[in-house]
């Protein structure tokens, strides 16, 4: 009688509930510390991104400039406006495509007409 009640008992297959419990409370410890991780770097990625915007429009401002140098050898951004000086230098083929900032789609890049750089400000 022992013998096949030990033989039952090894042939039963699966997990008890306790041992599923602790597998689902080892799963949440390990997503309470990955998620925060995981969000906080995909956020500083967007930041970074949006900062290499701001560089990389500033880079298309000045070779746009130098190519539209004036008779005297000034840099000439008088086609550049403030706002519209994206589309100027797309279709000039100075951007493929205007410049969007993935932290923030209210954010704009704005070209400041007096020191002739790229910011970015939110509305």
């Amino acid at each position: 009688m022992l013998i096949k009640i030990n033989q039952m008992l090894r042939n039963e297959k699966g997990f008890t509930i306790i041992e599923l419990m602790a597998v689902l409370v080892i799963i949440g410890i390990i997503a309470l510390i990955a998620v925060p991780r995981v969000t906080g770097t995909i956020t500083q990625a967007r930041i970074r991104s949006c900062s290499a915007n701001v560089q990389m429009l500033d880079d298309a401002v000045e070779r746009y400039a130098v190519d539209h140098m004036t008779a005297n050898g000034d840099l000439d951004y008088s086609a550049l406006s403030a706002d519209g000086f994206q589309t100027t230098l797309v279709n000039a083929g100075y951007l493929k495509e205007a410049a969007t900032c993935p932290v923030n789609s209210a954010t704009l890049y704005v070209l400041n007409t007096t020191t002739h750089r790229v910011t970015a400000h939110t509305h």
